[in-house]
């Protein structure tokens, strides 16, 4: 029943869109697929949970499905970080490299308060208005890849639906590798599976320092970057969870962004590392509409109350 209701409601979307957009808009979809060559130095990423378990939205209430709109499925996580406006990776919306993007911003439809992608009472839909990737997102290296998506209305905060909490501020230090962090989504949950999961699920994967990440991927991390994962493998990040959280402490710290396959042995998942960001987030959400993400000191004590009695 519920899947009947979305497909009615995306569907009314579509058309509603479609009579106020331009006739010559084209979409472009590109197959993402992952190959490493060390002495060409050249990669194709995988827009990338394997070795998690299913999730309750409830936990992570910030966390959104990007939808494609004239498919109607997954396509990649955001989290919500201000009214109106998601985080996410920028490769999960700029059409070039090896990623099935659109080239409109009426593509896509945000739906928040779900666990289940078949299933739920209380999920809430947007249109989105404006996309904003990084000016310096580079689609071969994923260098910079971050963006804002700006969604029509806010959505509604609820126990289901709730902002991300930010860092504060720059901090390198707190990227060390007895830090132990959670990266949530709705990609595959298994390396011969190739559909995305309907649930969402989490996994909990260790930080890697900057030091022992580029060893594994020496001439593509930077330090914008962070990484995570198990040496042996087993636990990652995995196609459809592109653009997703990944939270330290209750903190969103990384968007899923690129790896070497799914889980695999010596191949940590990589993530824009979001306080290397804050200013570009908060300059771009303002002059486009937005509050700064500076909350003041009363919000700031709101947000880490709440994500305590959630998490305690």
């Amino acid at each position: 029943m519920f899947k009947i209701l979305l497909t009615i409601l995306i569907t009314f979307n579509l058309l509603i869109t479609i009579i106020n957009c331009d006739n010559n808009l084209t979409l472009r979809f590109e197959r993402a697929s992952q190959v490493y060559d060390e002495n060409e130095n050249t990669q194709e990423f995988e827009n990338r949970i394997v070795g998690g378990e299913p999730t309750n939205v409830k936990t992570y209430p910030f966390i959104v499905s990007i939808f494609l709109r004239f498919t109607n499925f997954h396509h990649c996580g955001g989290s919500y970080i201000l009214p109106r406006f998601v985080l996410t990776a920028a490769h999960c919306l700029v059409s070039k490299g090896y990623h099935w993007v659109a080239e409109s911003p009426w593509a896509y439809v945000i739906f928040a308060g779900i666990s289940d992608l078949h299933y739920t009472p209380r999920f809430q839909i947007s249109n989105v208005e404006a996309t904003y990737p990084h000016s310096g997102y580079n689609a071969l290296t994923l260098v910079n890849d971050i963006a804002l998506v700006k969604m029509h209305k806010p959505l509604q905060v609820s126990e289901y639906v709730n902002y991300a909490p930010l860092p504060i501020e720059p901090n390198e230090n707190f990227y060390n590798e007895s830090q132990i962090c959670t990266v949530i989504g709705w990609g595959r949950t298994s390396t011969t599976e190739f559909i995305a999961s309907d649930v969402l699920n989490h996994a909990r994967v260790p930080l890697i320092s900057s030091s022992e990440c580029k060893k594994y991927y020496p001439h593509d991390f930077g330090n914008d970057q962070i990484c995570a994962g198990r040496q042996e493998g087993g636990v990652d990040a995995c196609q459809g969870d592109s653009g997703g959280p990944l939270v330290c402490n209750g903190i969103l710290v990384g968007i899923v962004s690129w790896g070497r396959g799914c889980a695999d042995r010596n191949s940590p998942g990589v993530y824009a590392r979001v306080d290397y960001y804050l200013d570009w987030i908060n300059e771009t959400a303002t002059i486009n509409g937005g509050v700064s993400i500076y909350p003041n000191f009363f919000h700031l004590i709101f947000l880490y109350v709440f994500f305590f009695f959630i998490h305690y």
